[in-house]
């Protein structure tokens, strides 16, 4: 890979050393999307197993359709979210820490946060553009899909959001640290991975396309399990997952995804909301 051979290179606009990389090895690029992926849905999957071993040794949950009456009910819900929120944050602070990590396995590393995972200063477009942007994408996908296709949300995503106090507490997750761990996970270290090394005569959109359309389509195959199955929901995620492929690539910056999908799981969070509060 060019980008593992030692040349004369820059990186955001400012020429390295001879003997200096441009970017991290591919294989630890892989790894990182690894760790950050199998940390995120691991996590989710393994927290709550404690929770429901003593509810089942204690005689709580005695049969299937007790387990599966817990799972739906406000206090299952619950736990389910705080096993998200903190796989979540898991996989946020292993983004975070990587780069340091990594100098300390490899001293001497160039390598900062924006080689890792892109996290720069946006380019081509500034980030306050971003919500300008994203608003009235919300509203050109989301109006038509629900009048075409039909509603977009799904049952798990309606019981996150079933009572007053999940409404509150399912409306912080998904706007703080979920954006945050599947863009660093997506459009971050996996991303990048997929990115080739930059030629000067090599397109633009050819040097994107490849981790543009993997990274979108991945993003949409595992939402699948956790309940998007109608038709609505798939071509909703899987629309909001090439819009934010889109703000990466352009902007060259993660930080465009992260603002795009909060300000997309807000609205989420709010039709949720209005959803279960006014009457049918």
């Amino acid at each position: 890979m060019l980008e593992e051979q030692f040349s004369v290179a820059a990186r955001d606009g400012v020429s390295l050393p001879v003997d200096v990389p441009a970017a991290p090895p591919r294989l630890a690029l892989w790894a990182l999307a690894g760790l950050l992926l199998g940390t995120y849905v691991l996590l989710q999957l393994l927290i709550p197993l404690p929770v429901l071993a003593v509810l089942i040794v204690n005689g709580n949950l005695r049969t299937q359709q007790q387990v599966v009456d817990f799972l739906i009910s406000e206090n299952g819900i619950g736990l389910a979210l705080i096993a998200s929120a903190l796989a979540a944050l898991a996989t946020v602070t292993l983004a975070v820490v990587w780069a340091r990590a990594w100098r300390w396995l490899v001293p001497g590393s160039p390598f900062e946060m924006a080689d890792w995972l892109a996290w720069r200063k946006p380019r081509r477009i500034r980030l306050w553009m971003v919500p300008l942007i994203t608003l009235p994408f919300v509203f050109m996908v989301v109006v038509p899909i629900s009048l075409l296709i039909g509603p977009a949300e799904v049952e798990p995503q309606l019981l996150l959001f079933s009572s007053p106090t999940l409404q509150i507490a399912s409306s912080l997750v998904v706007t703080t640290v979920v954006p945050f761990a599947e863009e660093f996970i997506f459009r971050g270290a996996l991303y990048n991975a997929l990115l080739p090394a930059g030629e000067p005569d090599q397109p633009f959109w050819r040097r994107h396309l490849v981790p543009f359309l993997l990274t979108s389509l991945l993003f949409s195959l595992v939402h699948i399990p956790t309940g998007f199955l109608t038709a609505g929901s798939i071509v909703m995620i899987l629309l909001l997952s090439l819009f934010l492929g889109a703000l990466r690539a352009v902007s060259d910056s993660v930080q465009a995804s992260i603002v795009g999908h909060v300000i997309w799981n807000i609205f989420g969070a709010l039709s949720l909301i209005l959803a279960n509060t006014l009457p049918v």
